[in-house]
């Protein structure tokens, strides 16, 4: 019996042994590259930790004090997500970088609800796979109304999941709010546009959203939105007419940045955008990738409005 009992617990410490050094390997990883009186944490050079390495992560007392976790890159699904949100050692998190993991409906949902995120100002979700529903539980979340920065592009929210986020008070601190590549289209703007939520924004994302002249024009009448320091539109379908709206309307006069690139814009689109009395506040005005020409660049480049704008307008133009 005595033998028995020994081969039992040798077969039990076998089998707990593995799970034990992946465990204080793990920790070994947070003391070499935690930062800062351990505050930040960033791991960059670790390899892929999974879901099995984000559990372990949220069960160290090393990260009692973070405020700042960045994990990118490192394929976490819903289960580790959901590992880190209920973690009773993230109290202090005011930053969670989680860039191009695999956070689906079930992780929205679990750091949505979570207790411990309360003081959370950053959330990076860059290419994940929230949809509709991971939006529409974000929108929902008692917790999260510290944000000050949400990136949501690549997630597939389409103008439905734009509905429900913009007309949630999650919003009402966020000062930029990066949207790219998720198919709003014109009518997710006007939602955006209706939005009392958004008075706080000075840095607004839509890149690659299918969106026209008539998105620009919901934009420019929105009454929330006059605070826009950087607007980001490339890779969209605005045109000419879409530029002239931007190059009059009084809602886009703080702006010091404007990215439209890959717009189907012309020379009469730019020629508008050089003699605009209301974009003089502009110091970076991005254009490649349009029908521009020589003449189109000197609208710019000798605007007597846009004297501010330090950038090169367009490749080999003075």
């Amino acid at each position: 019996m005595k033998h028995y009992l020994l081969a039992v617990l040798a077969l039990a410490l076998m089998a707990f042994l593995p799970a034990l050094t992946y465990a204080i390997d793990l920790n070994l990883l947070i003391l070499k590259e935690i930062e800062q009186n351990r505050t930040y944490l960033k791991l960059d050079d670790s390899g892929s930790i999974r879901d099995k390495g984000a559990r372990e992560l949220a069960k160290s007392r090393l990260i009692r004090n973070l405020g700042t976790l960045i994990l990118r890159t490192h394929e976490i699904g819903d289960d580790g997500v959901t590992a880190l949100a209920e973690s009773k050692f993230l109290t202090r998190l005011e930053k969670l970088d989680l860039f191009y993991n695999h956070v689906g409906v079930k992780g929205a949902q679990a750091l949505a609800k979570s207790e411990t995120l309360k003081n959370l100002k950053f959330l990076n979700l860059w290419g994940s796979q929230i949809g509709v529903q991971g939006a529409k539980a974000l929108s929902e979340s008692k917790t999260l109304i510290q944000l000050q920065y949400l990136n949501l592009a690549g997630n597939g929210i389409g103008s439905e999941g734009l509905k429900v986020l913009v007309q949630s008070p999650v919003l009402k601190n966020v000062e930029t709010l990066v949207l790219g590549k998720n198919d709003i289209g014109d009518a997710g703007i006007l939602a955006m546009a209706q939005s009392s939520y958004l008075s706080q924004l000075k840095t607004l994302d839509l890149a690659e959203n299918k969106i026209g002249p008539e998105a620009i024009k919901y934009l420019s009448q929105s009454r929330g939105l006059g605070n826009l320091s950087v607007l980001y539109l490339q890779k969209n379908q605005i045109g000419n007419e879409g530029v002239k709206i931007l190059a009059e309307s009084g809602t886009f006069k703080k702006l010091t940045e404007l990215d439209v690139q890959w717009n189907g814009i012309d020379d009469t689109g730019v020629k508008t955008l050089g003699v605009s009395k209301v974009l003089t506040n502009l110091k970076r005005l991005k254009l490649w990738g349009n029908d521009i020409s020589e003449e189109g660049a000197k609208a710019i480049n000798q605007s007597k409005t846009l004297t501010k704008v330090g950038n090169t307008i367009y490749p080999n133009q003075d």
